[in-house]
């Protein structure tokens, strides 16, 4: 089972500037596993790589609407 809402959101203000070894991605897929997305807006233009990549990972599965407010997909994977 995955975090619930509040534990992902707390998640969500754990990425730091760089990947640590990995472990950004695995918080990103503990958030992902949710049962809601957890960035119900767009991130600002000041937000970080890996919170634009969760928000741009949600655009793409459809969970939220497409608009980034800082412009350009952050350097986001395309799933």
């Amino acid at each position: 089972m995955g975090p619930g809402e509040e534990a992902g959101g707390a998640r969500a203000g754990c990425f730091g500037p760089d990947d640590c070894y990995g472990v950004a991605w695995l918080l990103l897929h503990l958030i992902e596993t949710g049962p809601n997305p957890v960035l119900t807006e767009p991130p600002d233009a000041h937000a970080g790589p890996w919170r634009r990549r969760l928000w741009r990972r949600g655009a793409n599965a459809g969970l939220v609407m497409a608009e980034e407010a800082g412009g350009g997909d952050g350097g986001a994977i395309r799933s």
